[in-house]
């Protein structure tokens, strides 16, 4: 669904005496404002444009016989297009550094325009000929050199330690992908407070490396304000382009939303938001022109960038790069064009409104946003169940053979195959997650109910199951750390006197317990273990350290008896029947259940949702008690990304919850009044506002288009601004 308008007036007396204009070849490396007059060239079009796109200009040179008469201007095409031409002080080469002034009464003279020249282009017709060519801003030249490797701190030393040029990529946050990862994104930043050049004006982080494993945890993660900081100060200092105020991008960069539970807010009214950072998503700018890197993240959480050229007191240009929030604190108060009230003469009325065209675009709007986050994860104690059937036969001497893996192997390759029944017996132990069948070792009878995950996974509010019966096989790195604050292995532990609920089941805790150092391993397609050692009955768990209590229940000697203690239990402590409780992370069906709700805001009534996949970002993770790392009675949050996520939700909303207005007005006059990055909030004599959200009666702020493009028109007899208005904050729309 869409709405527009077009206004169109016919003759009026909107006309106003046109601005004087002209050209100068310009040598900014001398300094100062030495301009040399290029008589023959004029000026057709001026563009800014929000964003990373530099400033452009069309221009184009007086031919002909009579205006060169004399002074030695250029009359033909050929003196002026072919590369390699005869050197003229009227003819502009590729590169030469323009200035275009104009004259405007009670503001003096003011630059209009500072750029590099590119190759002309000629148009030949019958009875005409034309050369023209474009020049582009002086921010130009920050698309020069790419961005190449990163510089980064000693690990030893991440608060003040060298800082070294690398070749690693660029790349802040990266998701945690790499062997024996652990989901989400990575901290790669320097610590707070310790910028290069903190001293200074233009304090930036740099990067450390992610891997880094520390208590305290000296990373810290690149959020917007940073990662601009880093782009600036490494890359544009020493431009033509000057940088904005290193000082004022903390706080400008932030993400503001309504407080907790409330529906509205105003940007502009501390008491009525909550301020986040900005985190970066696993962002790569190597190889990227810096400001295609900084437009690219300034756009995505919905702050936006711009080039000016201004006046400098010596009349020279000055070039800066301005970057500014999109939202109802913009950077300057909502300007009116103005139109007299129906019936009122034009010559009687303030007006300066030509053309107007507009349409408001709803099939971009998104008002909901729910970030799909990774599954949760749980560090949990699981009491196996035997995969296989036991018979007390088994535990005979002359039987016990056939069990051994070295004895398997050699009767599937040369005989009639044992099958998975002897292949799987006194090896395979499992949580039966899916009810495939376990043997019972309280009721000694084959069952099939699957394992009771309630503990690890509790029902919602409501009393709803959280979790469907699926294979969840188990993880092999732990969320524990051990006191070198590394990440502990899976463990697997045996026990001679637990005595709580039948396996498969969850730890209730009781039990001595005894970990077993090896010759086992982790299924891949479901949560269990497979016994590894050629001889289960001689299954070798490892000894208790030297010198230390052994409790009766544990295993002195090292050695389990893993068919005999569960075929034919005995009554000594080595015979009798064993439980292994096997200590891993499994994943849950469920997630942060993060959701930015659709507004009273809105100007739509219904709910337009989108889903951001983010599941390689954000991530909450649990300690669940009891386990053999958490004594404790209650579980351990060891991450939670829930406020990260909240706040990128809600930044997507805000960039997307109003319909985009695309407006173009037209101006019959070069003003100075609007620059990009203005709002525009009505048509004032006719009371049209151009607002595009709702809820104003309720304190909310309201938010107006900006301008996103400015085109000065000097060709002919007429002059004109044309603004480009446009509240898009975000291209394009997720989906």
């Amino acid at each position: 669904m869409s709405g527009s308008f077009d206004y169109t007036p016919g003759l009026t007396a909107l006309a106003t005496a046109a601005t004087p204009t002209a050209v100068f070849l310009y040598n900014s490396a001398a300094g100062g404002a030495s301009y040399s007059l290029l008589p023959n060239v004029v000026c057709d079009q001026i563009q800014y444009r929000e964003g990373p796109a530099p400033p452009s200009a069309r221009f184009r040179y007086i031919l002909g016989q009579e205006a060169a008469a004399g002074n030695g201007w250029p009359v033909g095409f050929e003196q002026l297009w072919p590369i390699a031409r005869t050197p003229s002080a009227y003819a502009v080469g590729d590169g030469d550094e323009l200035v275009v002034l104009g004259s405007f009464p009670g503001g003096g003279t003011v630059v209009l325009f500072h750029g590099f020249a590119r190759l002309p282009q000629t148009d030949l017709k019958a009875s005409t000929q034309e050369v023209s060519f474009l020049a582009v801003g002086a921010a130009i030249h920050c698309f020069n050199t790419p961005i190449c490797g990163r510089p980064e701190r000693n690990a030893d030393n991440p608060q003040a330690g060298a800082v070294v040029a690398t070749a690693l990529p660029f790349r802040m946050n990266p998701a945690d992908n790499g062997p024996r990862s652990i989901g989400g994104f990575l901290p790669n930043c320097t610590p707070d407070g310790y910028d290069v050049g903190s001293s200074g004006t233009t304090p930036y982080p740099v990067f450390l490396d992610p891997r880094i494993d520390r208590d305290p945890d000296p990373r810290t993660f690149w959020n917007l304000s940073k990662a601009v900081r880093a782009l600036l100060a490494l890359y544009n200092a020493s431009s033509l382009v000057a940088n904005p105020d290193f000082a004022a991008l903390d706080a400008l960069l932030q993400n503001r939303r309504p407080l907790p539970g409330a529906q509205f807010y105003d940007p502009n009214d501390p008491s009525t938001y909550q301020e986040d950072d900005n985190l970066i998503r696993d962002y790569d700018a190597s190889n990227k022109p810096w400001p295609l890197a900084l437009g690219e993240l300034l756009g995505f959480y919905g702050f936006q960038m711009r080039w000016a050229c201004e006046t400098d007191p010596t009349g020279a240009p000055y070039d800066h790069l301005e970057i500014y929030r999109k939202d109802a604190a913009g950077p300057a108060d909502p300007k009116p064009v103005f139109l007299p009230a129906a019936g009122v003469s034009l010559a009687a009325s303030t007006v300066n409104l030509g053309e107007f065209h507009g349409v408001f675009d709803f099939q971009s709007v998104a008002n909901q946003f729910q970030v799909e986050a990774h599954a949760d994860r749980y560090e949990t104690s699981i009491l196996l169940a035997p995969g296989f059937t036991p018979q007390a036969a088994d535990a005979a001497a002359a039987n016990r053979g056939k069990f051994r893996r070295s004895f398997i192997e050699i009767a599937d390759s040369y005989f009639t195959g044992q099958g998975s029944a002897v292949r799987d017996a006194y090896r395979l132990y499992l949580a039966d997650e899916c009810g495939d069948g376990h043997w019972s070792l309280a009721n000694s009878n084959w069952a099939t109910t699957p394992i009771d995950l309630s503990a690890v996974f509790p029902p919602d509010s409501y009393g709803n199951t959280t979790y469907v019966n699926r294979y969840r096989p188990g993880e092999d790195t732990l969320l524990s750390t051990d006191l070198n604050n590394r990440r502990r292995r899976a463990q697997l532990a045996v026990s001679r006197d637990y005595a709580g609920a039948d396996p498969p089941c969850v730890w209730d805790g009781t039990g001595t317990w005894q970990a077993i150092q090896g010759d086992w391993r982790l299924l891949d397609d479901r949560l269990g273990i497979v016994v590894t050692a050629d001889d289960p009955e001689l299954w070798n768990i490892g000894r208790p350290a030297p010198g230390s209590f052994v409790p009766t229940a544990q295993e002195p000697t090292g050695v389990l008896h893993g068919i005999t203690s569960i075929a034919n239990p005995g009554t000594t402590q080595s015979e009798k029947r064993f439980y292994l409780r096997l200590t891993t992370v499994i994943e849950a069906d469920y997630d942060l259940g993060v959701t930015a709700a659709k507004r009273d805001a809105s100007p739509t009534q219904s709910v337009i949702e989108r889903r951001i996949d983010a599941r390689d970002h954000f991530r909450r993770e649990t300690v669940k008690a009891p386990t053999p790392f958490n004594s404790t009675s209650s579980d351990v949050v060891v991450e939670d990304d829930t406020q990260a996520a909240t706040t990128h939700a809600a930044q997507l909303r805000a960039a997307h919850e109003f319909p985009p207005l695309s407006a173009a007005v037209v101006i019959p006059a070069v003003v100075l009044y609007f620059q990009v990055g203005d709002r525009v909030d009505q048509v004032s004599g006719r009371g049209a506002s151009l607002q595009v959200n709702a809820a104003g009666e309720q304190l909310e702020a309201p938010s107006y288009p900006y301008v996103v493009g400015l085109t000065w028109e000097f060709q002919g007899e007429r002059q004109t601004t044309t603004l480009q208005l446009a509240d898009r904050r975000l291209e394009p729309p997720p989906i």
